[in-house]
């Protein structure tokens, strides 16, 4: 039964027009262009300087080939191109997958697979530059120290201390060419798992890689963990450099210790020396970690364990 109030009241685009974030930002932008649409440290931004920068954002994706239907990853802290990244993106038709740099690379690659999203395109000479530029100035923030070779090598000699030696590259890169006793742990992935990689607190790390960007990023979030960090200022340019790898299956804590074939022995027995690929010494500390870990998967598979206050129970 029609009624008066259906009449005249059809869909038009005074009663129904579906709302997006770009009508927001379009409109913001005309009606208050100077007001502040973004305050981040020190940087401010009017609603009219964020249409513009969104503008462009979305015209350098369409001339790499973005088109209605992609898919854009983003994978960054909550900083002005996040931001800016919501309207960009859709502005070219595609859909934005914003990533938590505080996930896990398990899950992180779980998303990635599933949201059907293309390879970043290499960055260039003016990004990477930027991109240096920005590192400088969170070293600057974060007191993000540089140390030379000369200093790792009086450290390596420091029996009080444990030291790790990281190449926070992608594993291609480090496949090609890396420095020698680095081992690849990718920024994200360390910052991730780090007791995964460095299993001992209170240990220096020192992290590595072409340009001092990635390590130096990597650094200022190991710093606010709580974890001394420094950054090789040569990076991996001056080599002397090695082309395998040398990194160990994760599925458990890593051991690094120096070989020590009296210890060894005595732990394990002579029958242990013969296993290839990994120095007696470590192989028994893995293991100990090894049995360690299956007696707590032990303990979570007995109904009659209960964990309290005061220990398993």
């Amino acid at each position: 039964m029609t009624t008066i109030f259906d009449a005249g009241l059809g869909k038009n685009p005074a009663n129904y027009v579906p709302l997006s974030p770009l009508s927001f930002l379009y409109r913001t932008a005309r009606v208050f262009p100077e007001h502040t649409a973004m305050i981040h440290g020190q940087t401010r931004r009017s609603w009219s300087d964020t249409a513009q920068r969104c503008s462009r954002l979305a015209s350098a994706l369409t001339d790499r080939g973005i088109r209605r239907g992609d898919t854009v990853a983003v994978m960054a802290p909550n900083i002005p191109e996040l931001f800016e990244a919501h309207f960009g993106v859709p502005m070219t038709g595609a859909v934005l997958n914003a990533l938590n740099i505080r996930l896990d690379a398990a899950t992180l690659a779980y998303i990635l697979d599933h949201g059907e999203a293309n390879f970043a395109p290499t960055p260039t000479p003016s990004g990477r530059k930027r991109a240096s530029l920005a590192a400088t100035q969170v070293a600057e923030r974060f007191n993000v120290r540089r140390i030379n070779r000369a200093t790792i090598n009086q450290w390596g000699t420091d029996e009080d201390r444990t030291l790790y030696l990281f190449d926070v590259r992608t594993p291609h890169e480090y496949e090609k060419g890396h420095l020698l006793d680095f081992r690849n742990a990718p920024g994200g992935q360390l910052v991730q798992n780090t007791d995964e990689y460095a299993i001992t607190r209170g240990a220096r790390l020192v992290l590595a890689d072409d340009d001092l960007t990635r390590s130096t990023m990597t650094a200022s979030w190991l710093l606010e963990m709580g974890w001394e960090t420094y950054v090789l200022d040569e990076g991996v340019n001056e080599g002397p450099l090695e082309v395998d790898t040398n990194d160990l299956p994760l599925d458990t804590p890593q051991v690094v210790v120096p070989y020590d074939p009296d210890t060894a022995d005595s732990i394990l027995g002579t029958e242990s020396l013969v296993r290839a690929g990994m120095p007696a010494a470590r192989q028994a500390m893995q293991d100990y970690l090894h049995w360690e870990v299956g007696l707590v998967d032990q303990y979570d598979r007995d109904d009659l364990a209960r964990f309290t206050s005061t220990g398993w129970a």
